[in-house]
């Protein structure tokens, strides 16, 4: 009888056990997605560097043209 008391208690305890892994998934989804956004950031930043004409190597890149 003890057996099913004890399994009864962790079953009943299993939906806050996966409440509470979702939360920490979603919680590194969105850390990820930010991330991701910062990237895709500096890597715009980055392109409108290169294209400009301050740019150290924009001599060379205007004599291949």
């Amino acid at each position: 009888m003890k057996k099913i008391q004890e399994i009864s208690c962790l079953a009943s305890s299993m939906s806050s056990e996966f409440s509470l892994i979702t939360a920490k998934i979603n919680i590194h989804l969105d850390g990820i997605e930010n991330l991701q956004k910062s990237l895709t950031g500096l890597e715009d930043q980055l392109h409108e560097m290169i294209q400009s004409d301050d740019f150290p190597a924009a001599s060379r890149r205007q004599k291949t043209q």
